[in-house]
């Protein structure tokens, strides 16, 4: 009678009743109360004793059974994870059902009911365990199977990557990442997008293999993660992490690379109508400095900014002259080209070490925000609406690499992700779920200052946006900059309807899912320009 849900918000429960000869009892009553939000769904056993509930929310439940004849049963932490169904079986002894027994444990953790293998991490451990940078992704390094867990800014938008059972990316990914129910993806590169922050989420579960082709999309994998409800208590939290500077321990050598964090935010979850509607909502904020310290660039003294070299090592040689060596050292004024004049004017710092070396740091802030707000209501003991809208956006800037201050790469992006979803208990033996979700997810990078070399007095043009070139000088300093684009993301458009029907000692799902996918991206390549000068001459 078992059969693995498809990703969504709820699961399945089940089980046999019998008396203690072994016989199985009919038309027994048997109730299943969920503990904090006292909503209760109703089934009645079949021919063969068995009963079966779909699409219940996860949570902890208090289930009971009775006939006539028989004493009540009552078997209370029942604790209902997403995606696992889980079996309570019984045995009534006979009696009044004034009488009861009442048994207190949970439903047996060992999957007995299909083939998945995977594992359901839930609020306890979410906030116990020490997540690095409060991203509950981190902890899908605690399921077996999980062989790489990576999350990096590419393409403008945060990107999750995740490789099970020795997969491989390949520049695209092999799993499939849902937020309640709903696609939580961008189909550029099939990455998984950002996730609630910690106090929001209830649980999340990680299928490493042998599921079934309801989840379809991606052979890798399944990552689905659940936030919190309300129940019919308000309960709310308020969190701040603060590190910078002062709180952590000095460096053998070298420089100090500035730091300040501040992550902070809050949840609040309660009843709008008690054992009806329910509402819970989260704010949460970072405001991040990092620093990357660079100590690697010889820069030229002051006198070979102008074109003396009387002084160094190293005297250059003039190509229109044989390359033999300047007279003196010294290169004369017209020859002295003026967009690398500007450039060594307006960004090439002095040393401030000896040799001729320059050091010091890049700071790199990180900004986001994030906002979700979730609505249950139940109408009846037959209907069950759940809505829930999230939202993150964000704002990091970083060196695109090099030894000296040059260009900034800036990402910025923003996420949105409406579900909407609709039990409905048609009968005793059929239940339905439907679904409706939207995810956008839309990022881009723009690098800063947008000054070309036709802006320092270069002839040489640029197609597309201005930007700063990339410049190495081997051996003494590297200029870096990266390839921009100004757009990149996902639409994600979706409807998705799920029968459960059972059929005497049988139960059957199925359904179908509607999709519209649209990726859109713009990449400007290495338009800036690429030079090295390597100290050779060459004819």
């Amino acid at each position: 009678m078992s059969e693995p849900r498809p990703p969504q918000t709820t699961t399945t429960l089940y089980g046999t009743i019998t008396d203690r000869s072994g016989g199985v009892i009919p038309v027994a009553q048997v109730t299943a109360t969920n503990v904090r939000t006292n909503q209760a769904r109703s089934a009645q056993t079949n021919a063969g004793g068995q009963y079966r509930f779909e699409f219940l929310p996860i949570g902890e439940y208090s289930v009971e059974m009775t006939a006539t004849g028989f004493k009540k049963f009552v078997q209370k932490g029942v604790l209902l994870e997403v995606n696992v169904a889980a079996r309570v079986d019984s045995t009534l002894d006979v009696g009044t059902l004034a009488e009861e027994v009442e048994i207190v444990g949970a439903a047996p953790v060992v999957n007995t009911a299909n083939a998945q293998i995977g594992r359901s991490v839930g609020n306890a451990e979410i906030n116990t365990l020490p997540i690095v940078g409060r991203n509950v992704y981190t902890l899908l390094s605690l399921t077996p199977g999980v062989t790489s867990n990576t999350n990096s800014i590419v393409l403008g938008y945060p990107e999750q990557r995740t490789m099970i059972n020795g997969g491989v990316d390949g520049g695209a990914g092999s799993v499939s990442y849902y937020l309640d129910g709903g696609n939580n993806m961008t189909g550029l590169r099939n990455t998984g997008n950002i996730a609630p922050n910690p106090d929001a989420v209830e649980e999340f579960r990680v299928v490493t293999n042998g599921y079934s082709a309801d989840y379809g999309r991606f052979a890798g994998g399944v990552v689905n993660i659940l936030t919190k409800s309300g129940t019919n208590e308000f309960h709310g939290s308020l969190f701040e992490f603060f590190r910078n500077n002062d709180l952590n321990a000095y460096p053998w050598v070298g420089v100090t690379a500035p730091l300040h964090r501040n992550q902070f935010g809050g949840t609040l979850g309660g009843p709008v109508r008690k054992n009806k509607t329910f509402f819970f909502a989260t704010y949460s904020g970072l405001r991040q400095i990092t620093s990357s310290v660079l100590n690697g660039a010889i820069v030229p003294t002051s006198l070979e900014r102008s074109g003396i070299f009387s002084q160094s090592k190293i005297a250059p040689k003039d190509p229109l002259s044989g390359n033999t060596p300047y007279p003196g050292g010294i290169i004369p004024n017209n020859r002295l080209d003026v967009a690398a004049m500007n450039i060594l004017n307006k960004n090439i710092p002095l040393a401030n070490a000896s040799g001729s070396i320059w050091q010091g740091s890049i700071s790199s802030p990180y900004v986001t925000d994030e906002v979700l707000a979730k609505i249950d209501h139940t109408f009846n003991e037959r209907h069950r609406l759940t809505a829930s809208y999230y939202e993150t956006s964000g704002h990091q800037s970083i060196s695109p690499g090099g030894n000296l201050p040059w260009s900034t790469e800036n990402f910025d992006w923003r996420q949105q992700n409406v579900n909407l979803s609709h039990t409905f208990t048609v009968s005793g033996s059929m239940a339905n779920q439907f679904w409706a979700g939207y995810t956008r997810n839309f990022g881009g990078r723009l690098n800063t200052p947008q000054t070309s070399l036709g802006d320092l007095g270069s002839s040489f043009n640029v197609q597309g946006p201005p930007a700063l070139p990339q410049i190495t000088v081997t051996g003494y300093f590297t200029l870096g900059q990266a390839i921009a684009g100004p757009v990149a993301g996902t639409n994600f458009y979706f409807t998705r309807d799920q029968v459960s029907y059972i059929r005497g000692r049988h139960s059957i799902s199925f359904g179908g899912e509607l999709s519209l996918n649209k990726d859109v991206q713009q990449t400007l390549l290495n338009n800036y320009g690429v030079f090295s000068f390597t100290g050779t001459y060459v004819t």
